[in-house]
């Protein structure tokens, strides 16, 4: 064999090799692709509880559809819902419309939403511990109400079938009851809603109130304490159980929930100014309950502010971890906070 002959074998050898190379590198890649593909739609989804408005235009393809539903945040991959529901053909059948989406839906059940005409009827949930500004807020964000038009509403409405709630319009907080309510938008009205929640507080709460020897309107004061300091319904009788006892000891109830709800910070820290403030709201520097109620709260709020446990604590905590700590004395509560804190 010539010197050309051995040239021309050894580059179609180096070919052959090249060509298996890419061929186990291309299918290594499908292989890995289709792992991405399935790990991606059967991982466990955590759907939120919030709805999200979502409009799919006449015409609009749906790989379009499927890059906004990623960029709005409803899916973590637009390339796996599309091959889904071109796979499952639901791309050719997506129809035109409004739909109410929870975000991170699993894939199938999105794209199959997605085939059926858009629902008349959607779900609200609002969370416990929601205050009327944030379900003020959650309307205006399901296109079924204007900004403040659910605050408005809370202080104008006609309200005269509902005696318990307060006259002063400034003290309605905590009436307007959190639960997952169904509504058709198209004939969505703020104050038939706002009478809903209050319907529902007042069959939801009747039998608590009616059993506590407590005033109803206390019990709910701290209800709405307790739903923000407080972090699951086993602890809540307890937190209850400190809370009545400071107030019926005369002491301050000390709650950094109050401060916070004048103060609007949620997650800030507070100043020594703020805890000092002698704002009646304001807990950490004036005795006795505060004027109203500081958020909706929920019904095992409701309930642990009309049955608190006896204990022997005073204080509680909570670590980083969420996990809480009672104290009997103050020298019980300065080492939790030295060790937790």
């Amino acid at each position: 064999m010539d010197f050309y002959s051995r040239k021309i074998g050894r580059k179609r050898k180096i070919l052959k090799i090249g060509l298996a190379v890419a061929i186990i590198c291309i299918s290594v890649l499908l292989v890995l692709q289709e792992g991405y593909y399935r790990y991606t739609l059967y991982a466990p989804n955590l759907s939120s509880a919030e709805l999200t408005p979502f409009i799919i235009q006449k015409g609009e393809l749906p790989d379009h559809i499927a890059q906004r539903l990623q960029k709005e945040g409803l899916i973590q991959s637009s390339w796996v819902f599309l091959r889904y529901a071109e796979r499952s053909g639901d791309a050719q059948n997506f129809q035109a419309g409004k739909f109410y989406l929870h975000a991170n839906m699993p894939y199938s059940e999105l794209s199959h939403t997605l085939t059926k005409a858009a629902v008349d009827e959607v779900s609200i949930t609002l969370l416990e511990g929601f205050t009327n500004q944030d379900i003020d807020d959650l309307l205006v964000h399901l296109d079924l109400a204007e900004p403040g038009e659910f605050l408005e509403c809370v202080q104008t409405c006609d309200f005269k079938n509902y005696p318990f709630l307060p006259k002063d319009v400034h003290l309605r907080e905590g009436f307007f009851f959190p639960d997952t309510y169904y509504v058709i938008p198209a004939r969505f009205n703020v104050e038939t809603f706002a009478k809903r929640l209050l319907s529902t507080f007042d069959q939801k709460t009747k039998s608590i109130f009616s059993a506590s020897s407590r005033n109803e309107w206390d019990i709910l004061k701290m209800a709405s304490i307790i739903e923000k300091e407080s972090r699951d319904g086993d602890e809540r009788p307890i937190v209850a159980g400190i809370l009545w006892k400071r107030l019926d000891n005369g002491w301050m109830l000390g709650a950094d929930a109050t401060t916070r709800f004048i103060t609007g910070k949620k997650t800030e820290t507070l100043t020594a100014e703020d805890l000092s403030d002698k704002n009646p709201w304001n807990t950490r520097a004036v005795k006795g309950l505060p004027p109203g109620a500081i958020c909706n709260p929920g019904l095992s709020s409701i309930w642990a502010a009309a049955n608190p446990e006896e204990t022997q604590y005073w204080y509680y905590l909570h670590g980083p971890n969420g996990e809480i700590h009672y104290g009997i004395t103050i020298d019980d509560h300065s080492a939790n906070k030295a060790d937790y804190l």
